[in-house]
């Protein structure tokens, strides 16, 4: 073969011509899973970081109210306290019972033991400015001498109170009467022997209880206090709720059923919808 041949032109193998779009769709393939792997990480973490988020304000809430129920607690027990003592202080007067157990006797006219037990009664309401009037019920409930004349001869019989005041102290349920709330705290006034020779009873500004449940600190915008006592089948609001009735339903309001029966903890429930 002669050397002035033309020299042939060297065809490129179809594997050496496919390697350039083999490795553009590696790389292309490479980077949709790399972006497709980030968007799901990110997906995943962020929703992660969202329920735990929430987790972490859940249980900053729960450990929140839990301290806000035990502080109202405290001053509430203490309010309550406060108020029984008082009034027991003023039941515990020797020269009160005597007259309450010479009149039971007939030992002193009517009018001799009202005049005297009365007195008495006005000295020891001039010693708080809370207290607004104190009377004192025999045994059957009937009002036998107060410091407000209008008192005078009615009849506690049928008051759950006083029934309960019989045995043991009691503060009955705030009412609002004008402009303030009023309540009643009564107790027993018994002889040496333990005999029940009536029940004293105080009518009290407790406006400062309304303070303590009205309170909102630590509350935030919705929270809201409530106390409460069983009726039977029933939930008796110490003060009725903004908005609600005062008496409802313990089926209605498990943890309050909860709470009365003793249990404590937290509990997620609907409240007003919410």
């Amino acid at each position: 073969m002669s050397d002035d041949a033309p020299n042939a032109v060297e065809q490129p193998t179809p594997a050496a011509s496919l390697r350039p779009f083999l490795w553009r769709s590696l790389l292309l393939k490479n980077t949709l899973f790399v972006a497709a792997l980030v968007v799901f990480t990110s997906f995943v973490l962020g929703h992660l970081a969202y329920y735990f988020a929430q987790g972490i304000l859940r249980d900053d809430i729960h450990v929140r109210m839990q301290i806000v129920t035990s502080d109202r607690a405290a001053l509430l027990e203490a309010y309550t306290r406060q108020q029984l003592e008082r009034v027991a202080l003023v039941s515990s007067r020797t020269r009160l019972r005597e007259l309450l157990q010479q009149f039971s006797q007939n030992e002193v006219d009517e009018s001799s033991f009202q005049q005297e037990s009365q007195q008495i009664l006005i000295d020891a309401k001039a010693s708080s400015s809370s207290l607004r009037d104190l009377m004192i019920a025999n045994p059957a409930g009937d009002i036998v001498t107060s410091t407000n004349s209008d008192d005078l001869g009615q009849s506690l019989a049928g008051v759950p109170a006083f029934a309960e005041a019989r045995e043991r102290p009691y503060l009955d349920t705030p009412q609002k009467v004008g402009e303030d709330y009023l309540a009643q705290v009564l107790t027993p006034m018994r002889d040496m022997d333990g005999k029940l020779l009536g029940v004293l009873v105080a009518r009290l500004d407790v406006g400062r209880l309304v303070e303590l449940l009205h309170n909102r600190t630590g509350l935030g915008e919705k929270g809201a206090v409530f106390v409460g006592t069983r009726q039977g089948d029933q939930v008796e609001y110490l003060l009725p709720p903004e908005t609600g009735e005062r008496t409802v339903s313990l089926a209605s309001v498990p943890p309050m059923a909860k709470a009365l029966d003793g249990e404590s903890g937290s509990e997620e429930t609907l409240y007003e919808g919410v």
